[in-house]
């Protein structure tokens, strides 16, 4: 049986944010091949569904739903939340989940040492990290 993966997308500049999504999709499929199956949340489905269509030969199974029809459920979940993506506050995922909150690339030293830290808003029964690319080897 798959194991699903919730990921978050707010579409701010459309072949970033988009881009990235793909990347993360085919790294998986890459990876793992059927072993998961995405649900993408987002505040431009047409946008998204328009963009993953033109690659569908190289992703994994992946369904797009707009990010206010997502509704909080009692089984864990694995997310990742794209970008600082604001669409679905935290309170919203169940317990004994977890959140990869993936930001942009940063080249500020002092924003970097969170990477791999919790998230404000982490309680014990619902991880949320931070991952922050950076070019920095020493953080």
């Amino acid at each position: 049986m798959k194991k699903n993966i919730d990921i978050f997308l707010s579409v701010v500049d459309n072949y970033g944010d988009m881009g990235f999504l793909t990347e993360i999709l085919f790294a998986f499929h890459n990876r793992e091949k059927d072993a998961y199956i995405f649900s993408i949340w987002t505040d431009a489905v047409d946008a998204v569904s328009f963009f993953l269509e033109k690659n569908t030969n190289i992703l994994p199974e992946y369904h797009i739903f707009p990010f206010n029809t997502f509704e909080k459920s009692s089984h864990p979940r694995f997310v990742l939340s794209l970008f600082h993506c604001t669409l679905i506050s935290f309170d919203k995922i169940s317990l004994n989940s977890i959140v990869l909150r993936i930001d942009y690339i940063s080249f500020d030293r002092s924003w970097c040492h969170f990477h791999e830290s919790e998230h404000i808003e982490s309680i014990p029964e619902r991880k949320i990290i931070e991952i922050i690319p950076a070019p920095f080897e020493d953080i």
